[in-house]
């Protein structure tokens, strides 16, 4: 039944039967000139893609690590920068107080100075003049007299004055 129908259609299976044969023969040859070559370049170029990949993995992480040590880099110069800030702040301010302080002690140092020598000077000048005072007070008296003053009349004329000049420097000495 299959012979008359492949006769009916004139068909001749020693003819299918080569084509199968050269199909095969063809397919083999192409398996090994064209697919094993392109599968084996295909399977190359995936291996490829593969290692870019893997690469570009490797070095997007070696960024991160880079990026983050930069990062902590930056911070840890600074907290160095803020430390040397404010210790800079902290040694310009006792540098200052310093300065203040021996300033003060300069400043109270010439009035204390300045007061001892107006002190000095104004009890040396009030010697001088008490003494001044008591010459020209003998003299007034021995023209007075006509005669040398006593040693009780210098003495009246002492305390008087030593009276006056008391009398006199306790308003200064409270100002």
């Amino acid at each position: 039944m299959l012979n008359s129908l492949l006769q009916s259609l004139n068909i001749d299976p020693l003819v299918i039967v080569l084509n199968v044969g050269l199909f095969l023969i063809l397919l083999a040859v192409m398996n090994i000139i064209f697919w094993r070559p392109i599968t084996r370049h295909l399977d190359a170029r995936k291996q490829q893609i593969k290692g870019a990949h893997a690469q570009v993995d490797q070095t997007r992480r070696d960024m991160e690590a880079l990026r983050a040590e930069y990062e902590q880099r930056i911070a840890q110069i600074e907290a160095e920068a803020r430390g040397t800030i404010q210790l800079t702040v902290k040694t310009a301010q006792a540098q200052r107080e310093e300065i203040l302080s021996a300033a003060r002690r300069e400043a109270d140092q010439l009035l204390s100075d300045g007061k001892s020598q107006a002190q000095s000077d104004h009890d040396r000048l009030s010697a001088e003049m008490r003494a001044t005072l008591d010459d020209m007070a003998m003299q007034v008296l021995l023209k007075a007299t006509g005669s040398a003053p006593s040693a009780d009349q210098k003495r009246l004329v002492d305390e008087y004055i030593g009276r006056v000049a008391a009398a006199n420097s306790q308003p200064q000495q409270a100002g």
